[in-house]
């Protein structure tokens, strides 16, 4: 049995384990029985404070506007909330005829169900919002109500058919029943769910972008599948390891051991997402066939001052952005892509067309065989996914201004390139082999690590032992 007293103020963390399980079943059979209790007054309040009750409706005698704030100003809850309670209790209540007779619930398993405390809320609207979508088709028949009482039953965790089901389940069982209890009905939903299908792209104050929209079940299943290509397997996480002793004393067949973790992929599940179809968007969009705008692929117009571009400060701004970018943006697109960049010196235009930095396909190949992908120490990125760097750009005095070849790039992954153009970090060339320099927090003697996914890395090992 359960006090009144409940747990106390902090008796789950002195329980047992088997303890612990036992008060919260308990407790949520109590929840339950309350829940059923609240959503049948709920109904029978809505019923009372019905328009046809005039003057006497329990909403004008209280002195609200509906039923669903009388709930909530007694009770305390949400207006969500008491809305919910509401809908619940209206699709299962008994009703009394002129007559006195009672008219039976359009859902007597999940109404018997609810009073005994054997059937959560949660279930409870599953069961009454789907299969009320078929009665409005089939209308509520044997059929339907068979359809019913297992549904209670696979969710009633005191029946003895194992575990109970969760709500989401009991939503995945109704699915698939409502196409034997309605057949015809399935091609005409799918039409009516194909009609709601849309996507939207709104730029926000701060110049981001918020995106939404809707797709049908197949749309959504393609997309879910390049989510699973981006996120599994999962990339290994490292981290920066302060006690890490880089010497050149291997004798292993490759650098793994050589090349230390030192940078954290910090990004959430979302970021990932959203870095991972902005690549998948880059790569399609140069693929023959595509759509293009003015006989070009899509290109981004990026504009900027001299003065800005040669300090490394500043800001620059993109055509169809309101807000100003970081000029470590520009420079990362100036790096890999189709961009359009004007520069500007005192009002005046010093140049306008298309950057001629970008590296050749040729040359995008030769990296790809010397980098085997993005060569930030950790990242498996393949070539595919990755944009072209330049170590050393057109300000700097060890290259002429635009030189662009091989021994002067490497391979990045779209989130390490944006994090070498914005960070502390840095990338060397050294024997034409990338190496990458740690801020001076991380390695105070700013040792320069090779980083590289090359197959040839452990034989250039050997060659040089």
């Amino acid at each position: 049995m359960v006090s009144s007293g409940g747990f106390g103020a902090a008796a789950p963390c002195g329980l047992a384990d088997e303890e612990l399980l036992a008060w919260v079943v308990t407790g949520e059979a109590l929840l339950r029985c309350a829940e059923g209790i609240v959503v049948e007054a709920a109904g029978e309040l809505a019923e009372r404070s019905k328009r046809e009750h005039g003057d006497d409706r329990l909403t004008v005698k209280h002195g609200c506007a509906d039923v669903v704030s009388l709930i909530s100003g007694l009770t305390g809850v949400s207006k969500k909330t008491a809305a919910a309670r509401v809908k619940l209790g209206m699709a299962v209540r008994s009703s009394m005829s002129v007559v006195g007779l009672v008219n039976e619930s359009n859902f007597p398993s999940v109404q018997e169900a609810l009073r005994e405390g054997r059937l959560g809320v949660d279930s409870a609207q599953v069961i009454t919002r789907m299969l009320g979508d078929s009665a409005r088709r089939v209308g509520f028949g044997a059929d339907l109500h068979e359809c019913e009482r297992m549904l209670v039953l696979a969710a009633d965790p005191r029946a003895d058919v194992g575990l109970s089901l969760s709500a989401d389940q009991v939503a995945v069982m109704v699915a698939q029943w409502q196409g034997h209890l309605d057949p015809d009905g399935a091609e005409p939903t799918a039409r009516e769910l194909e009609e709601k299908r849309g996507l939207w792209l709104r730029q926000q104050v701060d110049g981001t972008f918020k995106v939404g929209g809707l797709l049908t079940a197949v749309q959504g299943a393609k997309w879910q599948a390049i989510a699973q290509t981006i996120l599994s397997p999962r990339l290994p996480t490292f981290t920066s390891d302060e006690n890490a002793d880089y010497t050149d004393d291997d004798t292993g067949d490759d650098t793994d051991d050589e090349v230390s973790p030192v940078l954290a992929d910090s990004r959430t599940r979302e970021q990932l997402l959203v870095d991972g179809f902005t690549a998948y968007i880059d790569r399609v969009a140069g693929l023959p066939g595509m759509p293009v705008l003015c006989g070009a692929r899509p290109t981004i117009n990026v504009h900027v001052t001299l003065e800005d571009v040669v300090d490394g400060r500043g800001v620059g701004w993109v055509d169809g952005v309101d807000q100003p970018v970081p000029v470590a943006t520009v420079e990362q697109l100036l790096c890999h892509g189709d961009v359009i960049a004007t520069v500007m010196r005192e009002g005046r235009v010093l140049q306008h067309g298309k950057t001629k930095r970008l590296f050749t396909p040729a040359q995008n190949r030769a990296l790809a065989a010397r980098d085997g992908g993005c060569v930030w120490p950790g990242c498996g990125r393949p070539p595919s996914w990755c944009e072209t760097h330049h170590v050393l750009d057109w300000r700097d005095k060890g290259y002429l201004p635009g030189r662009t070849d091989v021994d002067n790039g490497v391979l990045l992954c779209h989130f390490h390139h944006s994090n070498v153009h914005k960070s502390r970090w840095k990338l060397v060339m050294i024997t034409g082999a990338p190496h990458i320099v740690p801020p001076p927090e991380i390695d105070w003697t700013q040792t320069p690590r090779p980083c590289t996914q090359r197959r040839t890395a452990g034989h250039d090992l050997r060659r040089s032992a």
